[in-house]
């Protein structure tokens, strides 16, 4: 069974502690890969696509993780 999780945008802000208009953002720069997944006209987010805006916002700041 496919135990793969999918989020929208707002979950995914939430999730992020961000405002969704910040990961759209991300998305429309390319700063980050568009999430290859949609769901009629929105977004679906995978765990991975939620770890690479994460990764790419914490660089932004200049937080390194470890």
């Amino acid at each position: 069974m496919n135990d793969t999780k999918y989020l929208l945008l707002g979950d995914v802000a939430r999730l992020l502690h961000r405002r969704p208009h910040q990961i759209v953002y991300l998305l429309s720069s390319r700063q980050v890969p568009e999430p290859s997944l949609r769901l009629g006209n929105r977004r679906v987010f995978t765990a991975e696509d939620v770890e690479r805006i994460r990764l790419k916002l914490n660089n932004k700041k200049g937080i390194i993780d470890e």
